[in-house]
């Protein structure tokens, strides 16, 4: 004989056996325990192996955990639906929980304004019968940040008249800007759009030019620089970048030098700058021209999907 149920009710307690027969008996809680009383020895018996315990006691001393005692059964209700001893959960029963077919849960859920590649997204999987799994942005692909160059050339710059650098043909092709090597400043102006998808604040700024002779002595070149956006100040104090380098002693040689200052800016905005060589000043020994082909501005740019 097994037992195959064990049912708790306020009158008593009803026990199944694999026969087709039933007994109910009495329980009572003596010192903590709970104890079943009314049932046959053989009925006993097997309630103790059915709860797997042992026991001397004549009233069968079984150390049921109360929430068996207190077992429901029947019909489940509220949140519940189903019958117990197994009963389920009713669609939508967890406010906080993600639903099927339930409009904005989504759009409810806190956003978080700068995703990083480390942030998690819940998918389900095609390959794997659309099990749920759990990925990284930055393992979409491509969504990983990847290095981009902008280039402003000499034709994109403008002079202010008589102040500006002289624009010349090399070899009748090739356009460039022609920085003097003595008197006055030679300048120009120029703006650079910042793309939405920038990592980070920084631009590494370089230099391409050309020497217009062969002097192999030092000249400087010099960039103040403003980036704004909506409703904010033009006018605003620039910051000043400026750099040393030697002559290649080559003239008309492509040669490209890189800023040790970076460029600081915020994604959307407009960079303005005026580009300049002073030839008098303090480091510039460079006696002759130097020839201005472009500025290349390189940074690190998501990937991925049009936002």
């Amino acid at each position: 004989m097994q037992v195959v149920d064990v049912i708790f009710k306020p009158q008593g307690i009803v026990v199944k056996f694999d026969n087709g027969t039933r007994a109910e008996g009495k329980y009572r809680t003596i010192n903590g325990q709970l104890r079943i009383i009314g049932i046959s020895p053989e009925q006993r018996t097997a309630l103790q192996t059915f709860y797997n315990q042992a026991s001397t006691s004549t009233e069968a001393d079984l150390r049921f955990f109360a929430l068996a005692a207190l077992r429901p059964s029947g019909n489940a209700g509220g949140d519940l639906g189903g019958t117990y001893p197994n009963p389920t959960v009713n669609d939508g029963a967890d406010g906080t929980a993600i639903h099927a077919d339930v409009v904005d849960e989504i759009a409810a859920v806190t956003v978080k304004a700068t995703p990083v590649s480390g942030d998690l997204i819940l998918i389900e999987d095609s390959a794997d019968s659309n099990n749920k799994k759990s990925i990284t942005i930055g393992t979409l692909p491509g969504s990983s940040d990847q290095t981009s160059n902008r280039f402003l050339t000499a034709q994109d710059f403008m002079t202010s008249g008589l102040t500006g650098p002289r624009y010349i043909l090399i070899n009748s092709q090739v356009p460039v800007r022609e920085f003097a090597g003595s008197g006055n400043d030679d300048e120009m102006w120029g703006q650079l759009g910042i793309p939405e998808r920038l990592v980070g604040t920084t631009l590494t700024t370089k230099l391409h030019y050309a020497s217009g002779g062969t002097n192999v002595t030092n000249f400087k070149m010099w960039i103040d620089y403003i980036s704004t956006t909506d409703g904010e100040d033009i006018g605003a104090s620039v910051t000043t970048i400026s750099e040393v380098w030697a002559g290649t002693g080559t003239a008309d040689e492509h040669d490209i030098v890189t800023f040790s200052s970076t460029i600081t800016v915020a994604p959307g905005e407009i960079l303005h700058m005026r580009v300049y060589r002073d030839p008098d000043a303090l480091g510039d020994t460079n006696n002759d021209g130097v020839r201005f082909i472009a500025l290349e501005f390189e940074f690190a740019e998501r990937q991925g999907p049009p936002s």
